[in-house]
């Protein structure tokens, strides 16, 4: 009887080793993924420890590189639209300019207007007196 409690002791004893031991191994690991999470050594040695562990923190600097990639071309982006809307309000301003004097300065669309009339009067004016010429031809040649 003290025989079999000293072995189911031992037996509890490995067990609890055993147990200790695997939780001892999964917390050096996990402290060993996290150790540049916060912030701290973002180098972390990923040709140390095992091979679960070395593709995981493969991984993660992967990841960190993609996400600092990502952040790199968002802010890119945010200064390109910074500057497209200066030149969107740089452009307005001269289109409210050119408005303003347009506004202010109907007598220039009033002379190409009277220009463009006198073009049309000009042109019509030749082409009757060459119609009438044409005719004359025509009637003195069959005539």
């Amino acid at each position: 009887t003290i025989r079999a409690a000293e072995t189911q002791v031992v037996v509890d004893l490995r067990s609890e080793h055993a147990r200790l031991a695997k939780e001892l191994r999964r917390h050096a690991d996990r402290a060993k993924l996290f150790s540049g999470a916060a912030g701290g050594g973002g180098d972390v040695d990923v040709e140390a420890g095992p091979s679960h562990v070395r593709e995981v923190l493969q991984e993660r600097k992967h990841t960190t590189n993609a996400l600092r990639q990502t952040g790199d071309t968002l802010e890119q982006a945010r200064e390109t639209r910074a500057d497209l809307a200066a030149q969107r309000e740089a452009l307005e301003g001269s289109t409210a300019t050119a408005a303003g004097m347009l506004g202010r300065l109907p007598t220039i669309d009033g002379v190409i207007q009277a220009m463009r009339q006198k073009k049309v009067r000009e042109n019509a004016v030749v082409g009757v007196t060459i119609g009438c010429c044409a005719s004359f031809l025509l009637w003195a040649v069959l005539f």
